[in-house]
C-alpha cells in the first residue's frame, strides 16, 4: 500500500498586498494636496482693506469713549457715498475690532408683535458714516449703564477705496426780507394766508415798525415809539417775538409787549429782571437774565452740590439735538472766544476755531447732520460768514460752504419752526441794514 505524505494547507497571505494598497492611497492624496496647493497658489493674494487701519483707529476712540467689554448690539446706518458693500466690510471690521476688546454683540431679535419687546441691550454702539465737503465723518453713540458718550472722527477717504454714490451736501439757502437805513436789531414777519397779507415788524432802537405786503411791495402801516428812561447801552441787542398775535419785545432793562394787527399797540416798562429766551424755540425756550448795561447774557450753570452754581456770561446759546449725553447738550459763546460745552453736569470750555459769538441750532438738516450755525470772527468794520457745523466729541466740522455777508451781522436768531433763523446784518458799502432768512437745503 502506497503512503503519501499528509497534506499540507496552504493560506494565501495579505501581508505582501496592505503595503501596496497604503502607497497608491499616500499617493493619491499627495497627488490632490499638490492640485490644491497650485490651484492656490493661481490665485492672486488679497490684498488688506484700505480700511483697515482708520477702522482700528475708529475702534481705539470708542473703547477710550467707555468701556465696551460684555455683551450688546452694534447698529451702524450708511448716510454717506460709500457704496453698501464697503459699509458692510467697515461694520464687520468694527465689530471684528470691538470683540478683540471684550465686546460680544447680540443683536435684537424681533418679538412678533408679542405682548413683550425685547429688552435693551447693556452695551448699545450705534454708528453713522456721514461726511461733508472736507470728507467722510464717522459718528458713533455709545450707550451703557453709565452712561451716553459720543466719538467723532473725520475721515479722509483711502486710495482704492470705492465711492458710486452721490449724496447730498448741506448749503445755506439766504433770502433779503427787507432793508433800510436806520439801524435795526430784529425783526419778525407773518406768512401770508387766504384771509390776510404778510406782515412785517421791524424793532429798531427807538420804535417797532409795522408793514403789510401789498401789490408786491412793502407798505407801512403803523408804528410805536419805545420809550427808554436810561440811555442805551453801546452794542445795543434786542429780540422781537411773535406767537398767536402776541408780540414781546426785548431790549436792555425793557421788555414791551402789545398785538400785532392794523394798528399797532406797544406798552413798554422797566423789565430788567425779564429773563430772555434763549437756544431754540423762542418764546417756550430755555431763558437768561441779560446784563442791561452790557450786550450779553448772564445764567448760573447749576452744578455738584458739592460745587453749587456759578456764573457764566455768554453771547448766545444753542441746543444740540442729536448724538447727545444724557439729556440735552446745550453749546454757549462765550465772551473770551471760547465755546462752553455743558454735558450734564460738566461744563467744558473749547476753542472752535473760526467761531464768532452768535450761534443758533436746527432740528433738522441733511442726513445724518445735527447743524449748528456759527457767524464768522470779524468785526464791525468787516464782513461776515455763516457757517454750517457739525458738533460731536467735543469737536466741530465745517459742513458745506460758508455764505458771505458784505458786512458784519449784527444779530442772529433762531425762528420758532427752529428750522430756519433770522439774520440781520449791515451792507458796509451802502450802510443799508438787512433783515434776512436762512435755512438749509439738502438738494445740492
Amino acid at each position: 500500500m502506497r503512503s503519501y505524505p499528509p497534506a499540507i494547507s496552504v493560506r494565501h497571505s495579505r501581508s505582501v498586498q496592505r503595503p501596496i494598497v497604503f502607497r497608491v492611497a499616500l499617493l493619491v492624496l499627495l497627488l490632490f494636496l499638490c492640485s490644491v496647493l497650485a490651484a492656490r497658489g493661481q490665485q492672486p493674494a488679497q490684498s488688506p482693506s484700505p480700511w483697515g487701519s482708520i477702522v482700528r483707529e475708529f475702534a481705539s476712540k470708542i473703547v477710550t469713549a467707555g468701556s465696551v467689554r460684555g455683551e450688546g448690539r452694534l447698529s451702524l446706518q450708511n448716510l454717506c457715498s460709500l457704496d453698501a458693500s464697503t459699509a458692510d466690510s467697515i461694520e464687520g471690521g468694527l465689530l471684528e475690532q470691538l470683540s478683540s476688546r471684550g465686546f460680544r454683540d447680540n443683536p435684537v431679535v424681533a418679538d412678533n408683535g408679542g405682548p413683550l419687546s425685547p429688552p435693551a441691550p447693556p452695551i448699545d454702539i450705534r454708528v453713522t458714516l456721514s461726511q461733508n465737503l472736507a470728507g467722510l465723518i464717522w459718528i458713533a453713540e455709545l450707550r451703557t449703564p453709565s452712561g451716553r458718550k459720543v466719538v467723532m472722527l473725520p475721515v479722509t477717504t483711502p486710495t482704492g477705496a470705492p465711492s458710486n454714490e452721490v449724496r447730498p451736501v448741506p448749503a445755506i439757502v439766504h433770502t433779503v426780507s427787507w432793508r433800510q437805513p436806520e439801524p435795526m436789531l430784529d425783526f419778525a414777519m407773518v406768512p401770508a394766508t387766504p384771509q390776510s397779507s404778510a406782515q412785517l415788524m421791524v424793532l429798531s432802537p427807538e420804535r417797532v415798525t409795522f408793514f403789510r405786503f401789498e401789490q408786491d411791495a412793502w407798505h407801512l402801516t403803523a408804528s410805536a415809539a419805545i420809550e427808554h428812561p436810561q440811555p442805551w447801552p453801546r452794542d445795543l441787542r434786542g429780540r422781537i417775538e411773535l406767537e398767536s398775535g402776541k408780540l414781546s419785545v426785548y431790549l436792555p432793562g425793557i421788555f414791551c409787549s402789545g398785538s400785532a394787527g392794523t394798528e399797532l399797540g406797544l406798552y413798554c416798562a422797566p423789565g430788567a429782571e425779564k429773563p430772555w429766551p434763549v437756544g431754540n424755540d423762542g418764546l417756550g425756550a430755555r431763558t437768561a437774565k441779560f446784563d442791561p448795561a452790557r450786550n450779553y447774557f448772564v445764567d448760573p450753570i447749576q452744578l455738584s452740590k458739592s460745587d453749587g452754581a456759578r456764573s457764566a456770561a455768554f453771547y448766545s446759546a444753542a441746543e444740540l439735538q442729536d448724538f447727545s449725553y444724557a439729556g440735552r447738550q446745550s453749546i454757549r459763546a462765550a465772551l473770551d472766544g471760547s465755546v462752553q460745552l455743558a454735558e450734564g453736569r460738566d461744563v467744558i470750555s473749547v476753542k472752535f476755531p473760526g467761531w464768532g459769538s452768535d450761534i443758533v441750532s436746527f432740528y433738522g438738516g441733511c442726513a445724518g447732520l445735527s447743524p449748528v450755525l456759527a457767524t464768522g470772527t470779524g468785526d464791525d468794520t468787516s464782513t461776515d460768514t455763516i457757517q454750517i457745523y457739525q458738533v460731536a466729541d467735543r469737536q466741530a466740522v465745517a459742513a458745506g460752504q460758508p455764505i458771505s455777508f458784505p458786512g458784519p451781522v449784527r444779530a442772529l436768531w433762531l425762528a420758532r419752526d427752529a428750522n430756519s433763523a433770522r439774520v440781520v446784518s449791515q451792507n458796509l458799502q451802502t450802510g443799508m441794514y438787512e433783515a434776512s432768512s436762512i435755512s438749509i437745503s439738502c438738494d445740492r
